[in-house]
């Protein structure tokens, strides 16, 4: 049947800790039920090694927790989990707290406060070759709600020429007592504010051959006076550039910045029987300023070259990224990075 938890990845947050350490079920190929350390890989709330390309690639995050799936047709899966610890990058093992505890950012002030962690509910459906769709609610407990839904569509125009059009959207509102409304932002005295969130995005890309360029756009907004004026919550990608959100690169994402609007620039082109690959992309994001030492403005630069060694299982990933989010703000970074991996 198909997947959305216990992915075939390899790796550990730790050399003495077990990312999986569980029981399954499976009856005929229409039920699977998991529970104890596993993965995760929904789109709001998952294990980011199993996300190729992502900001440190080589570990991958559990929880515990429980994960049901359903084949309900051939098309069609239904997915339900709960998760209530959860082993976040840098941590060796699990616990109540999320990306906001230790990676800091604007509810940095919430400290080691606790939650019961992350729930949902998933249908995803693949009806036609050409088309795949799913639908997410989410419980980020004592944060957030969430309803997000993502489609995209191939259309094949020749043996050399396609295009493919996607399109996401998500609402988000308060959930149980909402950390956010009892912490204040940075250089601010009065609460955060509730959350209640919008957000929009789509994407275009053309593929001629063995290269792809796209464009993507994501506007994220909502009423004034709520969190960031509309910023959306992310405790479990925070910080780690994993979302969905069709413009967010290697270091930059606008669900971290705040309620405003981004677009990215990509192209990318496989060579050497798609042994070698090759990435370019331009980001810019436009960000509602709501506390000072928040960027108005972010700019991001990236080129990532993969090469998958041939007839072994060997890796050797190569990325630079240029920001820059002006003076006041942090100035310019540059960050090389060069990651080797074998899986064996």
């Amino acid at each position: 049947m198909n997947q959305t938890g216990q992915p075939n990845t390899f790796g550990t947050t730790s050399v003495f800790t077990l990312s999986q350490a569980y029981i399954d079920y499976q009856y005929s190929n229409k039920l699977e039920i998991t529970g104890g350390a596993i993965l995760l890989t929904t789109p709001w709330v998952n294990s980011f090694g199993s996300n190729p390309g992502a900001t440190y690639a080589m570990g991958n995050n559990p929880y515990q927790g429980v994960i049901a799936s359903i084949q309900a047709l051939p098309s069609l899966l239904l997915t339900g989990f709960y998760a209530w610890n959860y082993m976040q990058y840098p941590n060796n093992w699990f616990n109540q707290q999320t990306y906001y505890n230790t990676m800091g950012g604007p509810l940095a002030g919430i400290g080691s406060s606790p939650t019961n962690g992350p729930a949902g509910l998933g249908m995803i459906w693949n009806p036609v070759d050409s088309y795949s769709g799913q639908l997410w609610f989410y419980n980020f407990d004592n944060y957030a709600q969430m309803v997000y839904f993502d489609n995209s569509y191939h259309i094949g125009l020749s043996s050399l020429f396609s295009i493919d059009i996607s399109g996401q959207g998500f609402m988000q509102s308060s959930s149980a007592s909402g950390l956010t409304n009892q912490v204040s932002l940075p250089g601010e005295t009065s609460p955060a504010g509730v959350v209640a969130s919008n957000g929009v995005g789509g994407k275009f890309a053309l593929n001629i051959g063995n290269n792809t360029t796209s464009i993507s756009y994501n506007n994220i907004f909502g009423s004034s006076g709520s969190y960031l004026n509309g910023g959306m919550v992310t405790p479990y990608t925070y910080g780690m550039e994993i979302d969905p959100l069709y413009t967010t690169p290697a270091l930059t994402s606008l669900a971290e910045l705040g309620s405003g609007f981004a677009y990215t620039l990509r192209n990318s082109t496989t060579f050497m029987d798609n042994s070698l690959k090759f990435n370019l992309s331009f980001s810019q994001f436009f960000v509602n300023q709501v506390y000072s030492s928040q960027p108005n403005l972010v700019t991001e630069y990236d080129a990532a070259l993969l090469y998958r060694i041939p007839h072994t299982n060997m890796n050797v990933w190569t990325r630079m990224v240029y920001q820059d989010q002006g003076e006041a703000y942090g100035g310019a970074l540059w960050q090389p990075r060069v990651i080797f991996n074998w899986t064996y």
